[in-house]
């Protein structure tokens, strides 16, 4: 009888030892699974953040910028799967920011380059100034501000003028695109004129000019 209670007690204990170690089991694999679970949510940004990310570059004020830097480096500390919810918007973020500064640094080059070209148009145009000249080799644009002359006609045949006069110059420079943006005397832009290089021809594209 005795060693009859004994077995019993000894069988009831390895049942309950086997059920504990298997509910220990279960609710390991369940905090696994949840833990996977939140690791594959990826990183939840702010909301200044996310208005950031919606953006392209180009758009941010210097605050955006300034938080985007910050996102940058949160995001650079973050494990490869916490960088998925965002790693898209970054990545597109960071190539519009390159080619931006690129052109920048391309553009500088172009003005010191080209600094007796541009100091020839300011001289023998004196209502146009040069704003930049983007773009390399062949395939330059070529961006001019001017002041409004006396009437839009007046205006339109000095700019013109301009593609005819120094046609050779600009080829010269590789100039393939010229913009002229007319500002009245209260400094409001009254226009955009546009010319091509077309079959050896800068050719008139875009007049917004109202009439």
């Amino acid at each position: 009888m005795k060693k009859k209670l004994i077995a019993s007690v000894l069988a009831l204990f390895t049942i309950i030892s086997f059920v504990g170690c298997g509910s220990q089991s279960t609710s390991k694999s369940q905090n696994e699974k949840k833990d996977t679970k939140t690791s594959n949510t990826g990183y939840s940004p702010t909301n200044d953040e996310n208005n950031v990310l919606s953006k392209h570059y180009y758009e941010l004020t210097d605050n955006e910028k300034e938080t985007f830097k910050n996102l940058e480096n949160k995001y650079d500390s973050l494990s490869d799967n916490d960088k998925t919810s965002i790693k898209d918007r970054i990545e597109k973020l960071r190539d519009e920011r390159k080619t931006i500064e690129e052109n920048q640094k391309l553009i500088k080059e172009n003005m010191q380059t080209y600094a007796d070209f541009i100091k020839e148009v300011e001289s023998n145009y004196p209502s146009m100034k040069v704003h930049d000249i983007s773009g390399k080799d062949k395939a330059k644009d070529l961006a001019i501000d001017m002041k409004l002359l006396n009437n839009l006609d007046a205006t339109y045949y000095e700019c013109a003028k301009l593609t005819l006069d120094k046609e050779t110059r600009m080829k010269e420079v590789g100039i393939e695109k010229i913009e002229i943006f007319v500002n009245d005397k209260n400094g409001e832009n009254q226009g955009i004129l546009s010319f091509e290089l077309e079959s050896g021809k800068y050719k008139s594209k875009i007049n917004t000019f109202s009439r």
